[in-house]
């Protein structure tokens, strides 16, 4: 009796050992193809990771650079108002020099005005004639003179006197009355417009 088995392992053609792959190594190539694709996946997520932290950063840095040039415009806004505000302190000073000076002119040539105004009257009064004030209309430039004399005739002389300065005219008489219980006394007013506005006394 033949055994078959026997004559088919000898007639089998033998396999070479270099080709045999074991479940063994089956099992570690897969273990090796699963472990790059966990690399594969790690970097892609730390590449992410850090195309993220470069978007953050460069976000950051943008808005800090927004808000220091916000911080030194504001900075540039703040002196150039501080300089306007110390302009126009400047300029009010000034206006107050100006204003002071002004006044200081004005009372020197009011002065001098009064001078040269009560010269001009001194000029054409009579010597009996005594003044008691003398006012001047600033915006008419009339003026209005109360006094005494001794006589009418001396009243109608600084009249007289009056109409042929050139420095007075629109003369007129407003009131003459005599002194009662004194004799010859005479309060009279006189009103004048001036011609000569540099003689106006100013305040």
């Amino acid at each position: 009796m033949l055994d078959i088995s026997s004559n088919n392992k000898e007639g089998s053609v033998p396999q070479n050992p270099a080709t045999l792959v074991t479940e063994s190594e089956i099992s570690g190539l897969n273990k090796m193809e699963n472990s790059k694709v966990v690399q594969i996946f790690c970097f892609i997520v730390l590449g992410l990771f850090v195309a993220m932290t470069i978007f953050v950063y460069a976000l950051v840095t943008s808005k800090s650079t927004q808000l220091t040039n916000a911080q030194s415009n504001y900075d540039n806004l703040l002196n150039q108002l501080n300089s306007d505000k110390d302009l126009v302190s400047v300029n009010k000073l000034a206006e107050k020099f100006d204003n002071g000076l002004s006044k200081i002119t004005s009372f020197i040539s009011g002065r001098a005005t009064w001078s040269v105004f009560l010269g001009e009257i001194q000029k054409i009064t009579p010597p009996d004639v005594v003044y008691k004030s003398i006012n001047v209309a600033e915006k008419t430039y009339v003026v209005t003179i109360n006094g005494e004399a001794s006589s009418y005739n001396s009243v109608k002389m600084l009249l007289a006197n009056l109409r042929v300065s050139d420095k007075f005219t629109a003369i007129k008489l407003i009131s003459a009355t005599q002194v009662e219980n004194i004799g010859l006394m005479v309060n009279f007013a006189i009103e004048a417009q001036v011609i000569d506005k540099n003689l106006t006394p100013k305040s």
